[in-house]
């Protein structure tokens, strides 16, 4: 629901839900009911925006997750969370922006991080913490060229982060969720993308570099403390081109991910990657119908790397994608 116009403009919005699940190894009455509601703002002063918003999240948890309750118990959960947002056009100029925001953090956990089979954990807390960013971007056209550049810093505070682990189990090796109880994050991220038409051809290219030095402290006794947590790269470099000329595109994309650790001490780690992959595109229409046919061809440089521990990718492939949509 909205309201306002010109310089105020505000929403306020709810959800509701109520979950179960049914298996063999889980209790007879695994269930959860969520309420959230949330009211924001924008506030338009000109050269400035500021947004403000509150959220209130209840969420209610079986007792069977909590020491000395039955499974017939329901313990609630609630959380209530501002924010802050400022928006600001520092020059008379519109294409420079300052952007800054800062708010509590609340995430309850998911009705599959507590109950998929195997794996889920009816234990999980909640996330909790703060977070905050701040950047400026550039959004310029001169003429038919268009560019955006925009750099942003941020950091958080989390308090029993869910992070789905991979391990051996008595009944298998799967994923499962636990708490690390508290961590740090901070990083930064730099994007770029340029479109340039000439006679007829239009070039469109991306540039994304993300680092973020996700660490843990918990425990300064413990070998994981100050360690990044596992799984997490701390860099990220994604580039792509593309060419379309009247009804063809032909594009190609490169992929840098750096170092992800699979030891909370930080003594193991999976090797870093990069994949380079290329496609082309053939656009067909008519009164009723358009499609889409494109050649994608994986991975070029045949390159042997695993996201995860034992999930080696595919190899150099080729896909083809045929996609047909009605008008």
């Amino acid at each position: 629901w909205r309201v306002g116009g010109g310089t105020f403009t505000a929403a306020l919005g709810g959800r509701v839900g109520v979950a179960t699940a049914r298996h063999p190894n889980l209790a007879a009455k695994a269930r959860e009911t969520a309420t959230a509601l949330s009211a924001s703002a924008v506030l338009d002063l000109g050269r400035v925006l500021v947004a403000p918003s509150l959220r209130y999240d209840r969420a209610s948890v079986p007792g069977d997750s909590v020491a000395g309750l039955g499974p017939d118990t329901l313990r609630a959960v609630r959380a209530l969370s501002p924010q802050l947002g400022v928006n600001v056009q520092p020059l008379a100029w519109r294409g420079l922006r300052v952007k800054a925001s800062a708010g509590r953090a609340f995430r309850a956990p998911t009705f599959n991080d507590r109950f998929w089979q195997p794996g889920g954990n009816p234990a999980l807390r909640p996330e909790r913490g703060w977070t905050a960013e701040a950047g400026v971007s550039v959004d310029a056209r001169p003429g038919d060229i268009r560019f955006n550049v925009e750099a942003t810093a941020f950091t958080s505070r989390l308090r029993d982060q869910i992070v789905w682990r991979p391990g051996r189990f008595p009944d298998g090796f799967y994923w499962a969720p636990v708490n690390v109880g508290r961590t740090r994050t901070t990083g930064w991220e730099l994007s770029g993308r340029a479109r340039v038409p000439v006679r007829g051809v239009a070039l469109d290219a991306g540039a994304l570099w993300a680092h973020s030095a996700a660490r843990d402290r918990t425990d300064s006794a413990s070998t994981a403390y100050g360690q990044p947590l596992i799984y997490v790269p701390d860099d990220q470099v994604k580039l792509d081109a593309a060419l379309a000329w009247r009804g063809f595109r032909f594009g190609a994309d490169l992929r840098r991910v750096s170092a992800r650790p699979t030891a909370t001490d930080g003594s193991a780690a999976l090797a870093p990657f990069t994949v380079v992959g290329a496609h082309v595109e053939a656009r067909l229409a008519a009164p009723l119908w358009r499609a889409r046919l494109g050649l994608h061809a994986e991975n070029l440089t045949d390159a042997v790397y695993s996201v995860t521990p034992r999930s080696p990718m595919p190899p150099r492939h080729l896909r083809v994608v045929l996609t047909i949509e009605s008008l």
